[in-house]
């Protein structure tokens, strides 16, 4: 009876730890992804989204300091993992992500508008911007699918969307 429970312990132990190690393959290209958008790396983002998605840089028709803020943005976001759930046959999962960080559109607009107020056009205007403005704090869902060579990618919705967010 003693080794009937051994191995059930042991069978049980090996399925959850697939189960976790999967979803957390997902968490990792999630991350890879995140970490290449927010260095405006988006060829190296492609990689992590099904297909061939044409992933365009935000910043990438502006000048410098709209460059600059962009960074900015991208730089403050950060995300947690609220909740992760695998599908029935272990080939998606969708992971629900709350996320912070700085709105680069709205710090753009701003900029402009101290811009025509008056204000410098300087990183230093930009970064008292910073200082009045709050983080806008949301919740979404990120989904990923296993390819066949069993590598987690994001669907290119949840991609786009991620983007949005990163950037503001």
């Amino acid at each position: 009876m003693k080794k009937v429970k051994i191995i059930f312990a042991a069978l049980v132990a090996s399925v959850l730890l697939f189960s976790l190690a999967a979803c957390g393959g997902a968490r990792g290209s999630l991350s890879a992804f995140v970490s290449a958008v927010k260095r405006a790396d988006f060829e190296k983002a492609a990689e992590y989204v099904v297909g061939q998605p044409d992933l365009d840089n935000p910043e990438s028709e502006t000048g410098e300091m709209y460059q600059y803020i962009f960074e900015k943005a991208a730089g403050s976001f950060r995300y947690s993992v609220e909740e992760e759930t695998m599908n029935s046959d272990e080939t998606a999962c969708t992971i629900e992500i709350s996320y912070s960080g700085y709105s680069g559109t709205e710090l753009a607009v701003k900029y402009a508008a101290a811009i025509l107020t008056g204000s410098e056009a300087t990183r230093s205007t930009v970064n008292d911007l910073l200082d009045d403005m709050e983080k806008v704090e949301a919740t979404t869902t990120v989904v990923l699918v296993q390819n066949d060579d069993g590598d987690w990618l994001l669907e290119a919705a949840t991609a786009t969307a991620l983007i949005a967010a990163i950037y503001g």
